[in-house]
């Protein structure tokens, strides 16, 4: 049977539309993506001043040559998951975990 309504017989209704989710901003470092707890414990690893907050232990890994190359994320820019088990296994360390447990073991 045809109707002028369609659905509304067979229980399709009007749906509406779903709201999206506003977007997440893109974090610009690695650093950014860790809690307050791990950055701590980054910044212990390398010997850096380990108190404040999470904006100003981001800034103190970034400015230290031996945690800055581990922030920036880009294809080509950051060191991966790979090199840092490359790292790893030239240092003869354990090569399994997360980056965070990977440049943790490095530093």
């Amino acid at each position: 049977m045809f109707s002028l309504y369609g659905d509304l017989y067979f229980g399709g209704g009007f749906r509406r539309k779903k709201a999206s989710k506003p977007k997440k901003k893109k974090k610009e470092n690695w650093f950014e993506r860790l809690n307050v707890d791990q950055l701590k414990q980054l910044c212990k690893a390398a010997k850096l001043r380990h108190v404040g907050k999470k904006q100003e232990l981001i800034d103190h890994l970034l400015d230290s040559p031996i945690t800055s190359k581990y922030g920036p994320e880009g294809k080509y820019v950051s060191l991966n998951v790979d090199a840092i088990k490359g790292m790893c296994r030239e240092r003869n360390l354990q090569v399994s975990g997360s980056k965070f447990d990977l440049v943790l073991r490095v530093l």
